[in-house]
């Protein structure tokens, strides 16, 4: 949030289908699903006295690889990436990606975005993206929009990334939502509607209730209220909704819920 310019987007959140070793639905030989299952639980704990083993577990997640898991490959992945070993960690979601597994596309192409071990390249993020949207992952909308809307591997198409934050928006993903209320204010790639707007940083806030809300969508919402944008002011609204950005380590809106407790204080105080 920059001073009192309406509005901020989300920008680059990380990878959040990554599949975390143990969660993932095995599939394949019933060697590689027992060889998968025994890694996680190696992993987690859960045969080995309740001490974690990763090492025994990158041995067996491997030994899985070997009998045709993919998911294994994901875990290897996920395992490197915690020991900062981005050469394997980009090797095992490539391995991953190249089987068709939409978590190992979805990491491959944040490196890419990144620039993390790889030279950052929006054009192969971009056509990885491009494949998981096909495949109706709805993240790979949200990144679609944003490059549309800024340029990253292509052409400027804000119409386009209307197009594509809507999508993911019907998909329910909240940071859709609030890029695409961005650009309903501002007016960008549609008619500009603050309403309309303000509509779609509520849709976003709502999409967010079982768990935190993006700080920059809290900004957006509270922006809202604090200047009648779209709906009629309220500053207490506001002011709690500043109060959750800052919670969330946002600089900017804890100090425009310092702003707004003042105000609030000093209109009670005359009233």
């Amino acid at each position: 949030m920059n001073g009192d310019t309406l509005f901020d987007q989300t920008g680059n959140p990380r990878i959040g289908d990554k599949a975390a070793s143990g969660t993932c639905d095995p599939s394949g030989p019933e060697d590689a699903v027992r060889l998968f299952e025994k890694a996680s639980k190696l992993l987690h704990g859960t045969i080995s006295g309740g001490v974690p083993d990763p090492e025994e577990a990158m041995a067996c997640y491997l030994q899985a690889v070997a009998a045709g898991s993919v998911d294994a490959m994901i875990a290897l992945g996920n395992l490197y990436e915690e020991k900062e070993d981005f050469e394997r960690t980009y090797y095992w979601y490539l391995e991953a990606a190249a089987a068709g597994s939409p978590a190992g596309m979805l990491n491959v192409a944040w490196m890419y975005h990144a620039g993390c071990y790889v030279e950052q390249d929006y054009a192969k993020a971009k056509a990885y993206f491009t494949q998981l949207f096909d495949q109706n992952i709805k993240l790979a909308a949200f990144y679609l929009g944003l490059y549309a809307e800024r340029g990253y591997g292509g052409p400027v198409d804000e119409s386009g990334a209307v197009r594509y934050y809507t999508e993911g928006m019907k998909q329910g993903d909240p940071l859709c939502a609030n890029n695409l209320g961005v650009m309903y204010c501002q007016g960008r790639g549609v008619k500009k509607d603050p309403a309309g707007g303000f509509r779609l940083f509520q849709e976003a806030y709502n999409l967010c209730k079982a768990g935190k809300a993006d700080s920059s969508l809290c900004a957006n919402l509270a922006q809202c209220y604090e200047k009648g944008y779209g709906t009629e002011k309220d500053l207490h609204h506001a002011f709690q909704l500043y109060r959750e950005g800052a919670e969330q380590g946002c600089k900017a809106c804890e100090e425009k819920a310092r702003e707004a407790a003042k105000r609030i204080g000093g209109k009670e105080a005359r009233s």
